[in-house]
């Protein structure tokens, strides 16, 4: 669950360009 949540942010970061939850990113 941690790993599918931390590619939706990475989607959601490289279209935004922005961090929204780094921590959930760097998990």
């Amino acid at each position: 669950m941690v790993a599918l949540a931390t590619s939706i942010q990475n989607k959601i970061q490289d279209m935004f360009g922005v961090q929204l939850e780094p921590e959930v990113i760097y998990v």
